[in-house]
């Protein structure tokens, strides 16, 4: 996905759909080009800012509570695949 936005929801929301990588608008278009070959190649790219930000949500999330029941992750999922976050 190539776009505009940056918000957590906006990510998580593209990412949940299938995006193979998420890039903001502001990417050359050399790096462009690389991404896409990289997508080709099975990569999954995203800009720096966007890959901290996605790094930074799993590692809130690995200080949460482990013990959740099945149930309770799947709901936990599907409310972020809808653009919620994790507050």
């Amino acid at each position: 996905m190539v776009t505009i936005h940056e918000s957590d929801a906006m990510i998580f929301e593209a990412l949940c759909a299938g995006a193979s990588g998420y890039l903001v608008k502001t990417t050359s278009p050399g790096k462009l080009l690389k991404s896409i070959e990289e997508i080709h190649n099975g990569g999954a790219p995203m800009s720096a800012p966007i890959a901290r930000r996605v790094i930074g949500h799993f590692a809130k999330m690995r200080h949460a509570p482990t013990i959740r029941s099945p149930r309770r992750e799947t709901e936990i999922l599907s409310q972020l695949c809808k653009g919620k976050v994790t507050k």
